[in-house]
């Protein structure tokens, strides 16, 4: 009888370890690998519109004349025009063009503040002007709201020579990424 119980409770230990092996194998080699691609779709789909957004608006020639003359103070009503509509029509929570001749940094609030090397709070705009990346993904607390966003930074070429980022803001909780 004992040899009964113990035979029935070997089996029962080994059936137990080969099946938590399989179902343990399967998850890791098929379904974390789907489940992970559907999020990376996700998610890739939820930034293509900012991204868009934000590259076109590094590319707007009416804005890269702005900033190839010196982003003039008879211009800031127009950049500010152009950063309050793109953050209305796309419902970001800000919009910005920083130039890198004057350091001047818009929103659609109007002129924010003027960036310096030497601020530690400033210093993402010089390492992403010397990264020679044409657009980055940054995760930072808005300095005119203090709300957790993520920035799409997308760097201006004017003739050729970067000149200045521009891009949006969102919010993390109203873009799905809590």
């Amino acid at each position: 009888m004992v040899s009964v119980v113990l035979s029935i409770l070997i089996i029962s230990v080994y059936s137990l370890s080969s099946s938590h092996s399989i179902i343990l194998e399967i998850t890791l080699d098929r379904e974390l690998p789907a489940v992970l691609g559907e999020v990376a779709n996700d998610i890739d789909a939820q930034l293509l519109m900012p991204i868009t957004i934000a590259k076109v608006m590094a590319n707007n020639v009416d804005y890269q004349d702005v900033i190839r003359s010196g982003d003039k103070a008879d211009n800031h009503q127009k950049i500010i025009r152009y950063l309050k509509n793109i953050k209305q029509n796309f419902d970001t929570i800000t919009a910005f063009l920083v130039s890198s001749e004057s350091g001047r940094y818009f929103s659609a609030n109007g002129l924010a503040k003027t960036i310096s090397k030497s601020d530690p709070k400033d210093q993402w705009f010089y390492n992403f002007m010397a990264s020679g990346k044409d657009y980055e993904l940054s995760l930072d607390i808005d300095e005119s709201n203090q709300i957790p966003t993520l920035f799409i930074n997308y760097l201006m070429r004017v003739d050729g020579r970067p000149s200045a980022v521009t891009g949006v803001g969102l919010s993390l909780a109203s873009a799905g990424f809590k």
